[in-house]
């Protein structure tokens, strides 16, 4: 046990043995290596030893709390520890890797890049070391150069390296004051390595290799298996590094290679494997769990809502969180620890009864989910097994009782310091600290070494490694530091990768996609008019007021309790006060200029709110699942007492929706359970999975199919890069032209379009009319012309028409505001929100929006609000692709007007006067009337033999498939790729029609299917 006295001696010998390695570091860069004569006896005279031995086991809670006196010491001895392992590795290891701490040597783990100086660079800035900062960018523009000819790790390399530096990056230039002269060679190196690292994506589906050379690409012969955790757990950087360089192909790769292995869980079970072969997607390996191979994989969807905004990374981790809590956790007498345990996949039996050390990082993901009673519960079981073991061996048994046989060592990992900061920063509750604190004097105790901190190689007899993982700098002591300093409130600004380094929020576009409300929204607009940059002096109350705009800030009913502490409101003395305590305790991270703080409260409300959201997801399906389990097993005649995967989506419906009108149809996104696709009428003989396959040039291919059955599955179930051949009796012979349960038929729209030439409402012969569907954001057309529907008089409103730049809207409309404004705005189906698109429209100063539907069939659907439940001031409505041709025409032949009518009653359309659905271009050239489009269901026809029933193939392309398509280097059509992808599976499926679909009595047609989409509202 160390007294405040005896820590007191060992700070005094760690400041002579610190001072005598800055010495020694000084030597060695302002001399050369030869001319170093008292190096040996320097090294000498900082030599010692630590008096005190470990102390025997005993809870952390057993002694006194943690004083304010000795949180001082431990966050002083925090700094002192990183500088030892720092200093000793710039003077003994520098430019190699890593540092043995032993023989005080170094090593290389990736071809020697000065892995352990780069990994530590944010760690220097949080410690408030501008000097040793600009002295290891120096050297790192001095000697870092990525062109090695060495095979690399492409996971370790990205969350080491590549996060480094653009954490880094970020630091210098938010706070230039640090290094004047930085000319941004961190972001440069960055670059350079994404760049490298490209090469790993070239496989079948786009699924990264784990091992890469850094000079020349692709390793002939190497492993074509990787783990789910090396493929799923680049999105943080690489989106990161598409932020900051403008270039979205990163975030692309990576997010496609996590759509691919998300879609690859199991369907009975949710859970997803540890290994898999990256050629044929198929799983290595079966067990399922949150531990090594897998754990950062659950961490980074979040993480990457977190950091990005976007809703299909927190879809996809709240579902794979819920399976992995309803299917990982031990039941019986285990129930209590909150283990999670390894379990097959397919029948959710417990494989083995070890525990990973890795998994220690759940309860800080739990936190940041809002899922604290969880995260606490969890916690105490892992720091019974740290005081069992004196340390986290990487496995141990369930019973917490016994190593393992071989896997024994404690390597200096994080993972559970970073859970006790994390708790402690959201509760804080003084046991975290006491928690902290024997975790802090096991490390200081074991594992220091003349040269550094050591590898413990067996906890059971002490051994140790000469080895020292370069995560030691930014986490290990990085999170021993932020415990016992004020930095409770520093997760409500920065994003902490899975090594540790702090990464800003990035809002959702340029344009700020994710601003705070619509009265912010015209704030922001008309401060940038007026270049004010300043916080105006009632910032305060107006972020107060509008942050809770649809948003469910301020307001807290209907709020679960424990997502309160990220929903409340922050009150103006206190946001001050937190934002005081941050100044002072980390100076260099821009928490200190005036200037800055209308961008910091921002950043601090998004990422408070995307906590938020999480929390609210997360909590409102967990409950559902626990009340659905415990009425499942208090029945009579109960099976399962777990809910299945497809529940887990089916409840993503209801705690993951848009927010609509009564009446409205709800939206739909990527991974959407509703709204399955509906296919002709008939019996289901067949269905096969193709996993679509893309080239270089962008051509489709499709690998081996994979029988499914014969029963329904939804589209969210397949996986992201798949087609599915449906084979089935066609009673009338002719498929049905259905688009999908979203589309709405015409007779059954309730708003008319007409296009004049003229600024009065007389109804002229040329006028063309055409069905149209309101939102369910912002005021219906009603409410925004002032009248009564269904009174007899006309409803609604008349201006001239005018196209957006760009078509989609999807970003400021700066460049023709002269136009839209007073106007109204026709905008196409895009790669963003409907609601932020019109949006963006009513800032331009457009009365309305006219939205044509130009993809997936170009139908008539419902359009839902955002995440954010984003209220333009404009009203808006869809039109189908076939009107908006002729809208487009309109523009091109003239200067048309157009009237937007509420007619209070359907809206009749003549069946002659229907034209067919094509994807519209946003130039607004039409496809030729003979090229139907590519996911619209043809309809064939074909003779029957006598007596026999014909059946029908269709081809169904789920939307999130079409979005990865769309995403994919060599692709620029979707279109053509649709059909495409309709011939590689035909292509693919005749060879085998003889051996799969001889049924008798009945006759078969392959060589006319049906590409048929599931409607959905926005991508």
């Amino acid at each position: 046990m160390f007294t405040l006295e005896s820590r007191q001696k060992r700070q005094h010998h760690w400041r002579r043995h610190t001072a005598a390695m800055a010495t020694l570091c000084y030597l060695a860069v302002t001399q050369p290596p030869w001319d170093v004569t008292d190096a040996t006896d320097a090294k000498q005279s900082a030599q010692g030893s630590v008096a005190e031995q470990a102390a025997p086991p005993q809870s952390p809670h057993a002694r006194p709390p943690v004083s304010s006196g000795e949180r001082d010491a431990l966050r002083e001895e925090a700094r002192l520890m990183f500088y030892h392992a720092f200093n000793s590795y710039m003077m003994y290891a520098f430019p190699k890797d890593d540092l043995r701490p032993i023989s005080c040597t170094g090593t290389n783990s990736q071809g020697g890049l000065a892995l352990t100086l780069v990994d530590a660079l944010d760690t220097l800035v949080v410690l408030g070391d501008a000097e040793t900062l600009r002295d290891a960018v120096q050297k790192l523009d001095q000697h870092l150069d990525f062109r090695i000819d060495h095979r690399v790790h492409v996971f370790e390399l990205t969350i080491r390296a590549l996060g480094a530096l653009l954490s880094a990056h970020h630091m210098l230039i938010t706070n230039q004051s640090i290094m004047p002269e930085y000319d941004g060679s961190l972001l440069r190196f960055a670059h350079d390595l994404g760049d490298r690292l490209l090469p790993a994506f070239e496989t079948p589906y786009g699924v990264p290799l784990s091992w890469i050379n850094l000079q020349k690409g692709l390793i002939p012969g190497d492993l074509r298996v990787t783990c789910t955790a090396c493929a799923g757990t680049l999105l943080l950087e690489f989106g990161a590094l598409s932020r900051m360089t403008g270039d979205q192909l990163y975030e692309t790769l990576a997010r496609s290679a996590v759509e691919v292995v998300y879609g690859m869980r199991s369907t009975t079970t949710g859970l997803l494997g540890n290994t898999l072969d990256v050629d044929t997607l198929t799983w290595v390996r079966v067990d399922g769990g949150v531990g090594a191979g897998i754990d950062s994989f659950y961490e980074y969807l979040l993480k990457a809502y977190l950091a990005f905004g976007d809703p299909g990374y927190l879809r996809m981790f709240v579902e794979v969180y819920a399976a992995a809590m309803q299917r990982l956790q031990l039941a019986g007498r285990w129930a209590s620890t909150g283990w999670l345990a390894d379990m097959h996949i397919g029948t959710g039996q417990l494989l083995h009864p070890w525990i990973s050390s890795l998994s220690a990082f759940w309860p800080g993901l739990q936190v940041l989910a809002g899922q604290v009673d969880d995260a606490a519960r969890m916690h105490a079981s892992w720091m019974s097994a740290w005081t069992a073991f004196g340390g986290l061996p990487e496995l141990f048994d369930i019973s917490v009782t016994q190593l393992h046989p071989v896997q024994r060592s404690y390597p200096l990992r994080p993972e559970l310091i970073e859970s006790t900061y994390l708790l402690h920063s959201i509760t804080g509750d003084a046991k975290y600290l006491q928690a902290g604190r024997t975790i802090h004097e096991t490390i200081a105790n074991k594992t220091f070494q003349n040269c550094g901190f050591a590898t413990v190689s067996d906890l059971a007899s002490g051994q140790l490694e000469d080895s020292m993982e370069s995560f030691f700098l930014p986490e290990t002591s990085k999170y021993l530091y932020l415990l016992n300093s004020d930095a409770a409130a520093l997760p409500d600004y920065y994003i902490f990768s899975t090594e540790g380094h702090l990464l800003p929020p990035f809002p959702r576009s340029p344009a700020d996609r994710e601003s705070v409300g619509a009265q912010q929204k015209r704030v922001l607009e008309q401060q940038r008019r007026q270049g004010i940059t300043a916080m105006p002096k009632n910032i305060w109350n107006l972020l107060a007021s509008t942050v809770t705009e649809g948003l469910g800030f301020g307001e807290t009913s209907g709020i679960p309790s424990n997502c309160l502490p990220m929903c409340a409101d922050r009150k103006e003395k206190d946001l001050r006060k937190e934002q005081r305590s941050l100044r002072r305790a980390f100076p260099l991270l821009s928490f200190s200029s005036t200037k800055s703080e209308w961008a910091l409260a921002l950043t601090c409300m998004l990422l408070r709110r995307r906590r938020c959201t999480a929390c609210k997801a997360v909590t409102g399906v967990m409950q559902t699942m626990a009340q659905l389990s415990n009425a499942t097993a208090a029945a009579p005649r109960g099976g399962s007492t777990v809910p299945g995967a497809g529940l887990i989506q089916d409840l993503l419906q209801r705690f993951l929706p848009p927010k609509v009108r009564p009446g409205a149809r709800p939206a739909q996104g990527l991974g959407d359970t509703a709204g399955d696709v509906s296919f002709a009428s008939g019996e289901v003989l067949q269905q096969l999975l193709c996993r679509i396959r893309v080239d270089g040039q962008g051509g489709m291919h499709c690998g081996q199919l994979e029988d499914l059955g014969t029963l329904q599955i939804a589209p969210s179930k397949l996986p992201v890069n798949s087609a599915v051949l449906m084979v089935r009796t066609d009673d009338t012979g002719v498929a049905s032209e259905a688009a999908g349960s979203d589309a709405i038929p015409p007779e059954q729209a309730s708003i008319q379009v007409r296009i004049h030439h003229e600024d009065d409402l007389k109804v002229h012969a040329q006028d063309q009319n055409f069905p149209a569907v309101g939102a369910a954001f912002g005021p219906s057309l009603a409410d925004a012309a002032g009248c009564i529907p269904g009174s007899g008089l006309y409803c609604g409103m008349t201006g001239k028409l005018r196209v957006t730049v760009p078509a989609d809207g999807c970003q400021s409309l700066a460049d023709n505001v002269h136009e839209v404004q007073g106007a109204i705005a026709l905008l196409d189906r895009g790669t963003c929100m409907f609601a932020e698109k019109v949006q963006n429209a009513a800032i331009a100063g457009a009365r309305a929006a006219v939205v044509v539907n130009t993809m997936e069939g170009g139908h008539l659907i419902a359009m839902g609000e955002d995440e954010q439940g984003t209220q333009p001031p404009i009203p808006a409505i869809l039109v189908d692709a076939a009107a908006g041709l002729k809208l487009h025409a309109a523009i091109q032949a003239g200067d048309p007007w157009v009237s937007l009518s509420d007619l209070g009653t359907p809206f009749n359309v003549p069946t002659s006067d229907a034209q067919p659905g094509g994807s519209l271009a946003q130039s607004g050239i039409s496809l030729p009337k003979d090229e139907p489009d590519a996911c619209t269901p043809t309809p064939t026809s074909q003779d029957a033999a006598p007596g026999a029933q014909h059946t029908r193939v269709e081809v169904l392309v789920p939307p999130q498939s079409q979005a990865w398509m769309a995403k994919q280097p060599g692709v620029t059509d979707l279109q053509a790729a649709m059909t495409a992808v309709l011939q590689a599976a035909m292509t693919a499926l005749n060879p085998q029609q003889s051996q799969l679909f001889q049924v008798p009595g009945k006759s078969s047609s392959f060589g006319n299917s049906a590409a048929t989409t599931n409607e959905h509202t926005e991508l």
